[in-house]
């Protein structure tokens, strides 16, 4: 999964327990959040609408959320539909929003989730911002970052790199067989009379998922921080797969045996390798979650020192 988010091939196993151990703490602290919304609206069970009170800050994060449910809905309408009858198939495509969630299919309980959610958002929406998310568009930086760094990394690859890339971003916590496991990692050592909905546990696998592409995404960047040039403010810009040798600054690899000019002599080096990246480091993933997790302000020079895991603070909220 670290690999399909922009980690090298082969990510570091150190990297990979500290990325584990960061999220379930997160996922831990969310439950808890979600556990202490549902009591105040005096249920016991953990639904979608207690994520979505927690998520309501940042519309670009719920325009993202929503835009899963939606997906998560058409596909639990239209598999069932197209073994049974083809012709439902076109009625739930063809129809509109409103009329697609009174079709009545076997997985119309699935079509709903997406009316659950614009009925509670609807009803906890008094200024119109929230409703936005399903009327326009939200421009996602974040996820526009991530798919300019995915084409970059896969432009110079053969086909049985790209499947096993492409493989590596289909990664997930809420497959078939792997939802048991997770609804087990999550509820693991956690006392509580508190249920958990089945919707609900299908966006914490999600929000799970964004979790780790949040980690690798802040370890990205201080790893692109560290390699920067004291001195030139445009060297963190530069691709790390082409330089300028005539440019200040930079220092070309100087290889005895001769291996590294077989690429440029011949012509029939492997592109590839320069495009490796180098792993992503326990040390990085620290420095990203301390730059965080660090508090900002004009007096916080005066304030004094928090802890190093706070757990308020969460990546997917």
């Amino acid at each position: 999964m670290m690999y399909g988010f922009g980690d090298s091939r082969k990510p570091l196993l150190e990297s990979a327990k500290l990325v584990e151990s960061i999220l379930s703490q997160q996922m831990k602290s969310l439950l808890q959040q979600a556990s202490e919304v549902s009591t105040l609206r005096g249920s016991k069970l953990v639904g979608l609408e207690d994520i979505l009170f927690l998520m309501r800050k940042d519309k670009v994060k719920l325009s993202r959320l929503v835009r899963f449910l939606e997906l998560k809905s058409f596909q639990g309408s239209l598999v069932p539909a197209i073994a049974g009858d083809e012709d439902s198939v076109a009625a739930i495509v063809g129809a509109e929003p409103a009329v697609a969630l009174d079709t009545k299919t076997p997985a119309a309980p699935r079509v709903k989730r997406t009316k659950l959610c614009r009925d509670f958002l609807n009803s906890i929406d008094q200024t119109g911002e929230l409703m936005n998310v399903f009327m326009d568009p939200v421009f996602d930086e974040v996820k526009h970052e991530r798919d300019v760094r995915a084409e970059a990394h896969t432009r110079c690859m053969d086909q049985a790199q790209y499947l096993e890339y492409s493989s590596a971003r289909c990664s997930s916590f809420c497959g078939k067989k792997k939802a048991a496991m997770f609804r087990e990692w999550l509820l693991k050592d956690i006392h509580s009379e508190m249920r958990l909905h089945s919707v609900a546990l299908d966006v914490f696998s999600y929000l799970a998922y964004e979790t780790v592409a949040q980690i690798v995404d802040l370890a990205l960047i201080v790893k692109k921080d560290s390699k920067s040039v004291p001195g030139d403010p445009l060297s963190w810009s530069l691709p790390p797969t082409a330089c300028n040798p005539e440019f200040p600054n930079v220092l070309l690899p100087h290889d005895r045996n001769g291996a590294g000019t077989s690429s440029e002599a011949t012509g029939k080096g492997d592109a590839t390798e320069l495009a490796e990246p180098e792993s992503i480091t326990p040390s990085e993933i620290r420095e990203a979650m301390r730059r965080y997790w660090k508090q900002r302000g004009p007096l916080m020079c005066f304030a004094k020192t928090t802890g190093e895991w706070p757990s308020k603070r969460l990546l997917c909220l």
